[in-house]
């Protein structure tokens, strides 16, 4: 007759420890770098043109909201799969926040876009260009934390260099916006002489975070995908092997 002990112990269903996450923190690791993913492309995508959302009478919004929006909850998958570490908790919170404020940010780029003169609305851009910087910076550092603890050296360094390099090129239209605030500051009281036009390479150079980020963000999606698989395949662990 089996004791009570060895009988929960054929009850306890058996652990799958093949890899450093559990597969439900996989699975929303997965979902939040592919949201990501498609977050960044869809708001390049949109933020080219110039359509917008009519929110109320003397609010519109930019449709490359909707990429803002989706990458949001990209973060919001991120934030769930637990606090894989004290920096994963403290960078997926300032990821939120980012993303906030850029989508409080929008309005001010159909203002800006019917008034390119005005410093207040100049000011807000260069806020957004920053926030738009440091957010792609962020989850760059989020799949070198995530790689870190899936032991991958390779893509920590490839996720750091991204970061750097996204940050470096979006230093450059941040640049000419600060530069049309500034002289708005002190040459013209509030209008801006220069008007925020960066020639067309820069537009170019900007892009290239994006696609960064996004080649960034989709493989550590598949690497998730793909550990979910190999935990699919390879036997259970039972909860009394210690023992044997």
């Amino acid at each position: 007759m089996l004791s009570d002990t060895d009988h929960t112990e054929e009850c306890r269903p058996a652990r799958k420890v093949n890899v450093s996450f559990s597969p439900d923190a996989l699975v929303r690791l997965a979902r939040g770098f592919s949201c990501i993913f498609w977050g960044v492309a869809l708001t390049l995508l949109l933020a080219s043109g110039t359509l917008d959302i009519r929110v109320v009478s003397f609010v519109h919004m930019p449709v490359y909201v909707f990429g803002v929006l989706l990458a949001y909850i990209g973060a919001v998958f991120l934030q769930r799969a637990g606090a894989l570490s004290d920096a994963w908790a403290r960078y997926v919170r300032l990821l939120l926040l980012l993303l906030l404020v850029e989508v409080y940010l929008a309005p001010f780029v159909y203002w800006w876009r019917k008034m390119p003169h005005a410093l207040y609305f100049n000011l807000n851009v260069s806020a957004l260009i920053l926030c738009t910087a440091w957010g792609m910076f962020i989850v760059n550092r989020l799949a070198g934390e995530a790689g870190a603890l899936l032991h991958d050296r390779t893509f920590v360094f490839e996720t750091r260099v991204a970061g750097w390099l996204s940050a470096a090129f979006m230093l450059i239209p941040l640049a000419h916006a600060l530069y049309a605030t500034i002289v708005a500051a002190i040459e013209t009281n509030g209008y801006v002489a220069y008007t925020f036009d960066p020639p067309p390479w820069v537009y170019v150079l900007s892009v290239l975070p994006f696609g960064t980020t996004m080649a960034v963000a989709w493989k550590m999606k598949e690497r998730c995908l793909q550990l979910l698989k190999m935990s699919a395949k390879m036997p259970a662990i039972p909860p009394n092997a210690a023992e044997i």
